[in-house]
């Protein structure tokens, strides 16, 4: 299995740049890519158009910043694990192999990683800490496909793991409004 893009490749390293005009009022953001959630008032969004991965995150900060959390949706191709088995133990070891260790430093799961069922969909969720510059960030990923087929989704959220309490029911109230339009 291939590691999806983090924040540090969505954004380049760099702060996100928030686009203030897609400024997010009255609760709802509909996506142009084929779906919509309930998400806080004021935030802002970052688009990549190559992967079709949109972020909606607190404005005018960057990644490990006092306050800064946000959620991201991008699509994510349904893999034959998925119905075959063993999508959870080929992530398991992605997350913890060299691979991603080049990307991320000092990943550790903070609770074992779970299948399930989520509305109407089958669901892999993961929570981890890792070091992002000098700060240690926790991040929680819910990959969703439909009990149909066809591909499914990737909602993720982080924040300094010193802050994941206050922002965790912002962002699980924000990422269970999730629908496919």
């Amino acid at each position: 299995m291939k590691a999806t893009k983090s924040i540090k490749n969505l954004t380049k390293g760099k702060a996100p740049e928030v686009n203030t005009e897609i400024e997010i009022k009255d609760g709802m953001y509909q996506s142009k890519y084929g779906w919509k959630m309930n998400a806080p008032d004021g935030w802002g969004k970052v688009e990549n158009e190559q992967t079709r991965t949109e972020m909606l995150l607190v404005p005018k900060t960057k990644p490990g910043d006092d306050g800064w959390t946000y959620v991201a949706v991008e699509p994510f191709k349904r893999r034959p694990e998925v119905d075959q088995g063993g999508f959870l133990k080929g992530m398991k070891e992605l997350f913890l192999g060299e691979e991603m260790a080049k990307q991320v430093g000092n990943l550790k799961f903070v609770e074992e990683p779970v299948k399930g069922e989520w509305k109407d969909y089958i669901s892999f969720e993961f929570l981890f800490d890792n070091d992002y510059e000098d700060k240690r960030i926790r991040q929680f990923r819910r990959y969703i496909y439909s009990k149909e087929g066809g591909d499914g989704w990737l909602l993720y959220s982080q924040a300094r793991v010193d802050e994941w309490e206050k922002f965790k029911p912002l962002v699980m109230e924000t990422m269970n409004s999730f629908e496919e339009i």
